[in-house]
């Protein structure tokens, strides 16, 4: 189905070419079907490009090139490519994008070269010597669409003189996404700068689902990744909204939001004289405190009141995240680093027990207050990756690579911290206090950023110089900045008078990488 597809274009683009260029009496070699008007536009179009109709399966029609001329050779080394017929010629030296973007007459932004390119049907881009501050973006749309640096700003011929690609703010040089049409890249400079905003990274170029891409004698650099944001917000509160104090006889209860549990004990009454213990869920905290007695007088001694629940248990603290980050459609994000755990909550106060002399209920006891919640886990620093390649197949020949200091990892969050347990409830004998949850531990400190040449994730392993490389430290050529240091590990909750959390862990340090594969 594609060949009859191709074969077609090629007869209507043939017959299509010859019409032109018959009526604008231009001569073969020039550009097809583009006549200069006065407003440095093409006809019938006010100053834009002119669409052409897209194949049924989308993409550019196939390339026209001079009779011998052999598109699979390198430009520098088969002149006759390097024409008006086949390419469009951009000079941010002696450009005008409103002009044609024929060698005589060269555009001025690599973004306008891209435009003509697909108006005009064309594969390749020829960018002559300079600084060009502007990021370059290519989609489906011009899916096969070739860029060529090395050129003089003259008569373009090939000097090996790279532009230089660096936008004027932060974010990629390059970003190529959606390609199945083979492409190459040559002969450019690409640069990113540092990134801006707190534990952002700083990426050269991104590749994004390209089935077969070549770097050709390209260096690609790449920013500083700033580090984290500090310690990170409040978690969630685990505290109820409930009253965790005791009704009447009844014990207060409390259902923290992580689903664990106290419950203050019911009073004595007739039938049970002696008030009911306290509990809590799990029951790793100490004891539930003991109902009261049966008082069979009027004085409520110590020993017919319940007992005050013991204070929660502080759990652990929270962990570093064990990798970088990881690589999708937006770009890299760095990992966040595991949040501590909630303190167990207090046991409640056992009830009160019954007052056999004057008829009355013992007090219920107070529920344990719920453990404090964990703090959050700290934030990943941002990383300096000179090329991040997803889903797509990378290839680099005689190229270079360099990247720079990847940001630190934040701060792990404090833990919530205790509250109060619950009251008695106003009936005979006393119940006694419910305990207080231990605070929560803090969480794991960021892991450090990561400074790596290559990033990859799904697709296929990148090759440099003609071997693939899956994962590796070192490469020649990669030039490579300081991964980013671990983030501290959160604080554990103030304990007011309960057990105090634990302390996270450091974040992983970061590291530095020729060639870096992102499990999928």
């Amino acid at each position: 189905m594609r060949t009859s597809l191709v074969t077609s274009w090629s007869a209507v683009g043939a017959v299509l070419f010859s019409m032109l260029v018959a009526s604008s009496g231009a001569c073969v070699g020039d550009e097809p079907g583009v006549v200069a008007t006065g407003d440095g536009g093409l006809p019938g179009v006010e100053g834009g490009p002119l669409p052409i109709p897209p194949l049924p399966d989308g993409g550019l029609p196939p390339e026209q090139l001079p009779p011998g001329c052999d598109g699979a050779k390198d430009p520098k080394d088969e002149g006759c490519l390097i024409t008006d017929q086949v390419g469009v010629f951009v000079s941010t030296t002696t450009g005008d994008d409103a002009r044609d973007g024929t060698k005589p007459s060269p555009v001025r932004t690599i973004a306008r070269g891209v435009e003509r390119a697909r108006a005009t049907g064309k594969r390749r881009v020829y960018v002559c010597e300079g600084d060009y501050p502007e990021p370059i973006v290519l989609d489906a749309l011009s899916d096969g669409i070739q860029l060529y640096g090395g050129l003089d700003c003259g008569a373009f011929t090939y000097t090996g003189a790279r532009p230089r690609v660096e936008p004027p703010s932060e974010g990629f040089a390059l970003r190529i996404q959606g390609y199945t049409a083979a492409t190459t890249v040559q002969d450019f400079d690409l640069a990113a700068r540092d990134a801006v905003a707190v534990g952002a990274s700083s990426i050269g170029v991104f590749v994004d689902n390209v089935k077969e891409i070549t770097f050709k004698r390209v260096k690609v650099f790449a920013g500083r990744g700033l580090t984290a944001g500090g310690e990170m917000n409040a978690p969630p509160t685990n505290h109820p909204a409930a009253s965790l104090n005791g009704n009447g006889s009844a014990g207060g209860q409390a259902v923290c939001v992580d689903d664990t549990r106290s419950k203050g004990g019911n009073g004595g009454n007739s039938p049970g004289p002696t008030g009911m213990p306290g509990t809590a869920v799990p029951p790793t905290s100490g004891p539930g405190g003991e109902g009261g007695a049966d008082d069979q007088n009027d004085v409520c001694a110590l020993v017919h009141q319940g007992k005050p629940g013991a204070n929660g248990a502080a759990q652990t603290g929270g962990t570093s995240a064990a990798t970088h980050g990881t690589l999708h459609a937006s770009g890299w994000e760095p990992a966040t680093s595991n949040r501590g755990a909630a303190g167990r909550p207090g046991q409640g106060g056992g009830g009160g027990g019954y007052n056999s002399d004057q008829g009355i209920d013992g007090s219920g006891g107070g529920a344990g207050s719920c453990g404090g919640a964990g703090g959050l886990g700290g934030r990943g620093g941002g990383a300096s990756i000179a090329v991040a390649s997803l889903n797509s197949s990378a290839r680099f020949i005689d190229s270079e690579l360099l990247t720079s200091q990847a940001g630190d990892g934040g701060r792990g969050g404090t833990g919530e911290a205790a509250r109060p347990g619950g009251t008695a409830g106003g009936a005979g004998c006393a119940g006694g206090v419910g305990g207080r949850g231990a605070s929560g531990s803090g969480g794991g400190g960021g892991p450090g950023g990561l400074s790596a040449g290559i990033v990859w994730r799904l697709g296929v392993a990148p090759s440099w110089d003609g071997s693939l490389v899956e994962d590796i430290a070192a490469l020649p050529n990669v030039s490579l900045g300081l991964g980013g240091g671990g983030g501290p590990g959160g604080e554990g909750g103030l304990p007011n008078g309960a057990v105090k959390g634990l302390t996270g862990s450091t974040g992983m340090p970061g590291a530095k990488k020729a060639v870096h594969k992102v499990a999928n």
